[in-house]
């Protein structure tokens, strides 16, 4: 199945509907429904041989209104790629895989997961968000170089491809903030159009009120990666199965790495 098929499987989908469709497309994983108060949580575990865990998140709730395939199935089929290629081989570290509800309101889905599992063992965490339009790699927020962060730059040198890390973003926020926050090395990596990264710099690194206020006088444009954004236009015609599959490419050298 090509990764893109399942962007187009979930797009568009109600909350319940993309649950549903998950446990489906990831029942072969073992796939479980973890249930909290206004929401339910699905997650995949891989034992390794140590004690220790690489967790790696996407989410299957959309913003009100967007259809979400970049936002965010285009990380659902990226996971699924991942398990297909792992599950079947042994790991010194395990890998958790989830697929948190509401990311978009603040993260709840993942900090419920925090709250209930606290984050003993957890080496890392890689968080995907729009990663299905680009061939330009963002990391996001990187303040300094953590180990993981150190990882992901030798892929992708290793790989030729062009990437920037981001520090304080103010327009964004994911699911890797819960684990950051109890103190695990996280990162979020978005695949970007690289011909609009000029354009897209200044739009994500300052004051949200000044860029609204920019755009609103004219005198800045929003990127036209961002004009799809939590609009019923982030459709899977825009989404590249090329731009899936570099992603999926690069977590699993990033994955293999971190097994060392």
């Amino acid at each position: 199945m090509k990764l893109l098929d399942i962007v187009k499987r979930l797009e568009g989908l109600s909350r319940q509907d993309a649950r549903e469709t998950c446990m489906k497309l990831f029942r072969q994983f073992h796939i479980v429904e973890e249930h909290y108060r206004t929401g339910v949580n699905l997650v995949m575990r891989k034992p390794g041989t140590s004690k220790q865990q690489i967790v790696i998140g996407a989410h299957y709730d959309t913003f009100p209104g967007c259809t979400g395939a970049n936002d965010d199935a285009s990380a659902i089929a990226v996971l699924h790629g991942i398990a297909t290629t792992l599950w079947k081989k042994k790991l010194k570290h395990g890998l958790t895989l989830c697929i948190f509800d509401e990311e978009e309101r603040d993260c709840i889905g993942s900090r419920a997961y925090v709250w209930k599992h606290g984050v003993d063992g957890v080496k890392a965490m890689i968080d995907l968000e729009l990663v299905g339009n680009g061939q330009f790699v963002g990391l996001w927020p990187v303040h300094n170089e953590t180990p993981l962060v150190h990882t992901f730059t030798n892929v992708l040198k290793k790989r030729k491809v062009h990437y920037e890390t981001a520090g304080a973003i103010p327009l964004f926020y994911a699911d890797y903030v819960p684990f950051r926050n109890a103190g695990v090395d996280s990162v979020c990596m978005t695949l970007l159009p690289e011909k609009e990264t000029n354009l897209i710099r200044p739009f994500v690194t300052q004051n949200k009120y000044l860029v609204a206020l920019k755009v609103a006088l004219g005198v800045m444009k929003i990127p036209p990666f961002f004009q799809t954004y939590h609009t019923k236009k982030d459709t899977s015609d825009k989404i590249s199965e090329k731009s899936l599959q570099l992603a999926k490419k690069i977590v699993l050298d990033v994955l293999q790495a971190l097994q060392k």
